[in-house]
């Protein structure tokens, strides 16, 4: 399934947040896989190659949001 402009971040933090155009079915503890994503356009100062694309066990938040975690933390300052 492709989303696009579905991750965000919020400042200080490690934690990645992807909300879809729907209600997506899936619960915590559950695995997505992220792929596609350059280094040429790191998503809030997170690398894109190593951190955000991968599979990620998630939390949902709602039921279209779910969140995971990466090693790095949001430095964009924009």
């Amino acid at each position: 399934v492709r989303f696009n402009n579905a991750i965000s971040t919020a400042a200080a933090s490690n934690v990645v947040t992807v909300t879809t155009p729907n209600a997506h079915g899936w619960e915590t503890g559950d695995f997505v896989a992220v792929a596609r994503l350059d280094d040429a356009n790191p998503v809030d100062g997170i690398p894109s190659v190593g951190e955000i694309n991968g599979v990620h066990a998630i939390t949902v938040t709602v039921a279209s949001t779910f969140t995971f975690t990466t090693t790095t933390f949001f430095t964009s300052t924009c």
